[in-house]
């Protein structure tokens, strides 16, 4: 069985956070609700915050916590890298396809804010299914803090789109 450990998912987190980043700002320059775009530009900074406390909570990760520097398991020596290569893009649209990011409903307040809540709950998910491949000894309890962050995203995100209904987009994301 493949095991993981938290300085390796601390990583992917901290790569989630800045296409994150990326995607909120571009996000808040396209949407055609002010209110809207001040959340966004809000995430964005948070998003920025997250990576840097990650990489600070990555810091302090005692030594059990990554991998051993010994020979093991080749697949175990793979797994980092191939689960980058998914995280890469893939929650959301990483720095090689967020130039000229087809998006054609970046407009829609409504329809950001459902891209955006799917992105963080599929970030969730991930984390919450990986943990279970942390072993204790590996930092498992540590990976809680992604988790929490990012249950906070889905928490504000949701709050946001049961203010702004899709039929509000013709008026700006404005209730009418």
């Amino acid at each position: 069985m493949i095991r993981y450990n938290a300085e390796e998912l601390f990583r992917m987190a901290e790569s989630v956070e800045r296409d994150g980043r990326q995607f909120y700002r571009q996000a808040a320059q396209a949407v055609g609700c002010p209110d809207l775009a001040r959340l966004l530009n809000e995430l964005a900074d948070w998003e920025g915050k997250h990576e840097e406390r990650f990489a600070a909570m990555r810091a302090e990760l005692p030594e059990s916590a990554s991998r051993d520097s010994g020979p093991g398991d080749p697949l175990e020596e793979h797994a980092a890298d191939y689960l980058q290569a998914f995280v890469d893009g893939k929650v959301f649209p990483g720095p090689s396809r967020t130039a000229g990011f087809e998006f054609p409903q970046l407009a829609d307040p409504a329809a950001v804010l459902a891209y955006a809540i799917g992105r963080e709950k599929d970030t969730v998910v991930f984390f919450l299914t990986l943990q279970q491949q942390v072993p204790k000894f590996r930092g498992q309890e540590r990976i809680q803090a992604i988790i929490d962050e990012e249950l906070k995203h889905v928490h504000i995100l949701e709050r946001k789109r049961r203010e702004i209904r899709p039929t509000d987009a013709a008026s700006g994301g404005q209730p009418r």
